[in-house]
């Protein structure tokens, strides 16, 4: 199986997407791809090829299935009140980009792209706020770029205001790849931001707890004080020659469920649900709150 590499272009990076989800060859974020590519090296089905961040140890390639990545898609549509329009203000080289990429096909609706000429930080929030159309409209933030958001506003800052009064338009703001400060996200909340925090990694295709609630499917657990994750959004596994160590994804021998065992130390607590469960008609509700 061949990959070919993640165009850098948005429109271009989304068609290459929309072929691999629909079986053609995956899109790889890094090229070469470690040892040979081969059937046996990349899985079938695979539609994304993401290099982690390596914040936890050595980068590695993680294959993301096109069904892994619908469901991600799907189920945070339904999380978050139905599909939309996503504005890009995060780079496409790791999943959280990526799925907004991902999410536009699902939803069938085009995402709204950063220029190439166009304004960058705060400035850049403005800009595709403005270039959105009707309905409901989604983004996806790094801590950082809410901080500054409210710094900028707090301080009078015509660019922080600007990008604080076109924030308060969105129907949600995904904030991940980080733990966000409980003060800033009082103060975003506060501001009429309705912000949601997510929790997740490559190798769940990003963001698969939101405000510490699991995604429609998705199971988290404690085991020895870290955090374990199964479910439909579950990555294929790592990439490389025949027999490279799949590290924290296993099978339960009794279930024949997989998990990834994270690197986070956490807590989970669970709950009867209630008739309006957003996350459907399971018995239970987890709430997953990695330590920080």
């Amino acid at each position: 199986m061949h990959a070919v590499p993640a165009p850098e272009d948005a429109h271009a990076l989304r068609a290459a997407i929309a072929t691999a989800l629909d079986g053609g060859p995956p899109v790889a974020t890094d090229l070469p791809l470690p040892g040979p590519v081969g059937a046996a090296v990349v899985p079938e089905g695979t539609a994304l090829l993401v290099t982690t961040s390596g914040s936890t140890g050595t980068p590695r390639t993680v294959a993301l299935r096109a069904d892994a990545l619908v469901a991600s898609a799907t189920a945070t549509h339904a999380r978050l009140g139905g599909p939309g329009q996503w504005l890009l203000a995060l780079p496409t080289t790791h999943v959280a980009g990526l799925q907004v990429i991902v999410r536009s096909h699902v939803a069938g609706v085009d995402p709204v792209v950063p220029t190439p000429d166009g304004p960058r930080g705060t400035g850049l929030l403005v800009d595709l706020v403005r270039r959105a159309g009707p309905g409901r409209r989604y983004a996806s933030l790094v801590p950082t770029q809410l901080h500054r958001v409210l710094t900028g506003a707090t301080a009078g800052h015509v660019d922080g205001l600007e990008a604080l009064d076109a924030l308060r338009t969105l129907d949600a703001i995904l904030v991940g790849g980080a733990a966000t400060p409980p003060a800033t996200l009082a103060q975003a909340r506060d501001h009429g931001l309705r912000v949601v925090t997510t929790y997740g990694m490559s190798e769940t295709c990003g963001g698969c707890v939101y405000d510490g609630v699991p995604l429609p499917g998705v199971d988290v657990r404690q085991v020895g004080g870290v955090l374990e994750i199964a479910g439909p959004v579950l990555a294929a596994g790592y990439v490389g020659p025949p027999g490279t160590p799949q590290g924290g994804f296993t099978t339960d021998p009794a279930t024949g469920r997989r998990w990834f065992r994270t690197n986070d130390l956490g807590t989970v607590t669970r709950t009867r649900a209630t008739p309006s469960d957003p996350s459907g008609s399971t018995p239970s509700r987890s709430w997953a709150a990695p330590t920080t």
